[in-house]
C-alpha cells in the first residue's frame, strides 16, 4: 500500500489520455503511473510528461502494492481478477448497487482508509454534477429532469467500430449489421432505457431532497455528449441571475449561439451550456442544454480528485 503506484487499465481509451493530462498536471511522478491494457495494445509507449511508459498486459499485472487501480471500462474478467487486490479500484460505470461518489464535493468526515471498490458518478452525472452542486449553494433545487444524449463512445470502442462499419456499409449500398445496438445505429436514433437507479443517484448526490428522472437518447455521433435540463426550483428564479452565476463556475462556459461536442468541445475540459431559458410561464422553472466531450468533462475532475484525496490521506501514508 505505501508504494504511492497508481495503475491506469485501458490506457489507449480517449478517457485515459484526459486523466493521463491531469494526473502529469497534479505531480505524479512518471515512475509512479502504471499503464495497462489489453494483450492488443501491451507495449506500446505512451507519452507522460517529458517521457514515455509502456502499457503491460493487465491481465498478466501483479496488483498487490499499489494505492489504487483505475479500471476505466467495464470488464468483467479484469473485474473478478481485482477482487483480489490488496488496493483501491476506481471506476465510474453505472452500477444499480452502488452508492456513487463526486469527490469534489465529497463531505469532510467521508475518508478512505482501506482498500476497498469507490464507484465515481457517470460520465453523464458528472458533467452534470459540476454545474448543479456548486449551484446548490444560492439555489433550493425541487426537481430536475434529464434527457441524455449520448453518442457511441458511452458503449465502448466496438459500439464507435460499429457505426463506423455500418456508416461505410449504406453509403455502399450494403446491409448494415448490428451486433452491439440492437437496430440499425447509422443515420438512426433510438431511446435507451434508463434505470431508476440513476435517477435515484443523481438525487442523492444532490442531497436526497431532489425528485429526479432521466431519459436517454442514442444519436449516431461518435464522440461527445449533450444534456437537455429541466430544473425547478422553491422559489422564483431571475434568469439573468442563473446565468450570471453558470458563469462564475469554474470550467462553464455559457453561449447564445449553437454548441456541439465535436464543434465546441474537442481541446479542453470546458463544459458548455446553451439555450438558458424560462419554461414556460413557471417564473421558478430554467431549461438549458449543456453539451460536453465525453471524456474531458467533469468525469475527469472526478477520477482527479479522488487521487487527491487519497494521496493526501494520512492514513493511507501510514500504512
Amino acid at each position: 500500500m505505501n508504494s504511492g503506484k497508481w495503475a491506469v487499465t485501458h490506457a489507449s481509451s480517449m478517457l485515459a489520455e484526459a486523466i493521463l493530462e491531469q494526473m502529469a498536471h497534479a505531480g505524479i511522478a512518471a515512475e509512479d503511473v502504471i499503464l495497462l491494457d489489453t494483450e492488443e495494445h501491451t507495449g506500446k509507449r505512451l507519452s507522460y510528461t517529458d517521457t514515455y511508459i509502456e502499457t503491460q498486459d493487465h491481465t498478466e499485472f501483479d496488483y498487490e502494492g499499489l494505492i489504487a487501480v483505475l479500471l476505466l471500462e467495464k470488464d468483467a474478467e479484469l473485474e473478478d481478477l481485482l477482487q483480489h487486490a490488496d488496493c483501491f479500484v476506481i471506476s465510474h460505470y453505472f452500477d444499480e448497487q452502488a452508492e456513487p461518489v463526486y469527490t469534489p464535493y465529497l463531505a469532510q468526515n467521508v475518508i478512505w482508509t482501506e482498500p476497498q471498490p469507490i464507484k465515481l458518478a457517470t460520465a453523464e452525472l458528472s458533467s452534470l454534477l459540476s454545474i448543479l452542486k456548486p449551484m446548490q449553494s444560492d439555489y433550493e433545487f425541487k426537481s430536475i429532469q434529464l434527457v441524455n444524449i449520448l453518442s457511441s463512445v458511452f458503449y465502448g470502442k466496438p459500439a464507435i467500430d460499429e457505426l463506423a462499419s455500418q456508416t461505410i456499409n449504406l453509403l455502399s449500398s450494403q446491409k448494415p449489421v448490428s451486433k452491439v445496438f440492437p437496430i440499425q445505429q447509422a443515420f438512426n436514433m433510438q431511446p435507451v432505457m434508463t434505470p431508476v437507479e440513476m435517477g435515484l443517484q443523481l438525487s442523492a448526490l444532490l442531497g436526497g431532497e431532489v425528485s429526479c428522472s432521466i431519459q436517454s437518447l442514442l444519436v449516431p455521433a461518435f464522440y461527445g455528449m449533450a444534456c437537455s435540463v429541466f430544473v425547478e426550483c422553491a422559489t422564483d428564479v431571475q434568469l439573468n441571475a442563473f446565468s450570471a452565476r453558470l458563469q462564475k463556475i469554474k470550467g462553464i462556459k455559457l453561449s447564445k449561439d449553437p454548441v456541439s461536442p465535436m464543434s465546441h468541445c474537442q481541446q479542453d475540459a470546458t463544459i458548455y451550456v446553451a439555450m438558458t431559458q424560462e419554461s414556460g410561464q413557471q417564473a421558478n422553472r430554467i431549461q438549458l442544454w449543456l453539451v460536453a466531450d465525453s471524456s474531458r468533462n467533469g468525469l475527469v475532475e472526478n477520477y482527479i480528485s479522488t487521487i487527491k484525496v487519497l494521496s493526501e490521506s494520512k492514513e493511507l501514508r501510514q500504512k
